[in-house]
């Protein structure tokens, strides 16, 4: 017994040693370096591109504007823009809770027609490019709807008389015998369609002009954004 207990110390002995030179004779792997990754910073797209893809949905309704403009320029059209449904409504005296879903629905088809065909077709004049601000000088092709909207209270008016002297009978048979709310929606909706039919009639008949305008886009990051425009004639 004490011989093999002897064997075993000997063999824990030399064990221990052989591991002790292994440690000491490899030193331990280095780590491999992190691989350097090389940040590529995006460029912005040139100005005339940008331009070009901001004035096709802003002038000709190709799609949204919604990134390709600054805050500031999407409050400042709120004010600026023409307003042909809330035109309608004031010369017909109406709201939105006045119209059925029908009659409100043709009132948004041709407002919308209105929106979308103001400008015929346009042509980039020049593009100037200084220090992150970018300048471009547009001439645009337009119906102008102004004549037509200014006229919008008389056409209301016109509308109106001719509605009432056709339907006095039956107006006053729906105030006896339903009442002042019914004969208020019935006068809304049997006006306003008429209405938005003498309107789409003459659209054909407006003026055709040429406007000069002056757009001003920042670079912001990797966009150029519109952010200021004025007509200059």
């Amino acid at each position: 017994m004490k011989m093999i207990s002897a064997l075993l110390h000997g063999a824990a002995f030399i064990l221990a040693i052989l591991l002790m030179s292994g440690c000491a004779g490899s030193a331990p792997p280095e780590k491999a370096a992190p691989e350097e990754t090389e940040i590529v910073q995006e460029e912005a797209p040139p100005l005339e591109d940008a331009a070009v893809t901001f004035l096709d949905a802003y002038l000709l309704g190709k799609g949204s504007t919604d990134g390709l403009c600054t805050e500031d320029f999407k409050e400042e059209e709120k004010e600026d823009s023409l307003d042909p449904e809330g035109m309608i409504f004031q010369a017909i005296g109406a709201t939105r809770e006045d119209l059925s879903d029908m009659t409100y629905a043709e009132m948004q088809e041709l407002t919308e027609k209105l929106k979308n065909s103001s400008v015929i077709t346009y042509r980039v004049e020049s593009f100037t490019e200084n220090v992150g601000i970018g300048t471009v000088l547009v001439t645009a092709e337009r119906n102008d709807y102004s004549y037509l909207m200014n006229d919008i209270s008389a056409i209301a008016n016109n509308v109106t008389d001719a509605y009432l002297n056709e339907k006095m009978g039956e107006l006053k048979e729906i105030y006896k015998s339903e009442g002042e709310d019914v004969l208020e929606h019935a006068l809304y909706n049997g006006i306003t369609p008429l209405v938005l039919e003498e309107l789409e009639s003459r659209i054909k008949d407006v003026p055709v002009i040429e406007s000069a305008m002056m757009l001003t886009f920042v670079k912001e990051d990797t966009m150029w954004l519109a952010d200021w425009v004025v007509e200059t004639d």
